[in-house]
């Protein structure tokens, strides 16, 4: 048994070939087998190579490789960004979640949203959140 962290849909793919019998149960599939390593990074290096990630993905991402022991330099070279890039990255941790959900659907900037990381106390950030989303700032809670 083997875990798969990178080409998930290109396994489910084999397998619908195998379930409508275009493809033989044991046929050979190239893959390659690594032992070490995080297997988060497998799949950031194919999808970065893909296309570009979101920066909140790029932040989720570069969090988990440092949660994992990466330095700041491999994370960066992992993304192809600069250092400072994922510094900024990994700043947004200390940014409500709620603020997040705000980023994604597109209610803020990323420097808004970068603005928050001045600081750590969620239950503030919202409130100020709040009072801008009431504010006559279009730019907040369109």
């Amino acid at each position: 048994m083997y875990e798969i962290p990178a080409g998930g849909r290109r396994y489910r793919a084999l397998e619908l070939l195998v379930k409508q019998k275009r493809l033989a149960k044991t046929a050979p599939v190239p893959c390659v087998i690594r032992e070490g390593g995080i297997a988060e990074e497998d799949s950031l290096a194919e999808n970065v190579q893909r296309a570009p990630l979101h920066p909140l993905d790029q932040f989720r991402a570069s969090l988990v490789l440092r949660q994992k022991g990466q330095s700041e330099e491999e994370v960066a070279a992992a993304f192809f960004v600069s250092v400072n890039v994922v510094k900024q990255r990994l700043r947004l941790a200390s940014v409500s979640p709620a603020l997040f959900d705000v980023y994604a659907g597109g209610g803020m900037t990323l420097d808004q949203l970068m603005a928050f990381t001045v600081s750590g106390d969620h239950e503030r950030q919202e409130q100020v959140f709040e009072r801008l989303k009431m504010s006559y700032d279009k730019q907040f809670g369109k």
